[in-house]
């Protein structure tokens, strides 16, 4: 009878410290903001004011940059897509896909055409307008810099000014996240 009280106390003992060290081991990680709002700087996922939504793995981020005086008007949005490869306590490891469209219309002087005037060309304001889509893909690192600002740091390549010219890009956001 003794020994039957041994063995089921031993028992009982290794389930204890198998449910201990099970507790002991799972972590209470503190809950990830998934809103961002920050600025944002890059060939491929727009440059200006940016909002990162981040509900889990994947992340949808939009920028833009709105500018005008009274020479130019210059319009830039973002919408960049990402996936959390590697998730840890203050650096996370990413894939990224950056679309930027762009649109810009300026006013510049040309010379006029046919003109007479021997020594000096009469100029004209002439309207130019610019419109073209930059896409990228690459890696990215986010660095958790303080309790809620993030650090954004890319790199890949893109395809800028509607695929006439492919070439290594980066990128950089700096985010509040709430």
């Amino acid at each position: 009878m003794k020994a039957i009280k041994i063995i089921t106390l031993s028992i009982a003992l290794v389930f204890i410290g198998i449910g201990s060290n099970a507790q002991m081991q799972v972590k209470n990680p503190e809950k990830k903001s998934i809103h961002s709002l920050g600025i944002s700087a890059g060939f491929t996922i727009g440059t200006g004011i940016s909002y990162k939504y981040s509900p889990n793995n994947f992340s949808v981020q939009l920028a833009i940059l709105p500018y005008k005086n009274e020479e130019e008007y210059m319009f830039g949005t973002g919408l960049s897509f990402y996936y959390k490869i590697v998730d840890k306590d203050k650096i996370d490891f990413f894939i990224y896909q950056g679309n930027q469209f762009f649109t810009q219309n300026m006013k510049e002087e040309v010379d006029l055409e046919g003109s007479s005037v021997l020594y000096t060309t009469p100029k004209v304001q002439k309207l130019i307008r610019r419109e073209f889509i930059n896409v990228g893909l690459g890696f990215g690192f986010e660095f958790l810099i303080k309790e809620r600002v993030s650090l954004n740091l890319m790199g890949g390549y893109g395809s800028l000014e509607n695929f006439k010219i492919i070439q290594p890009t980066g990128e950089i956001s700096l985010f509040y996240n709430f």
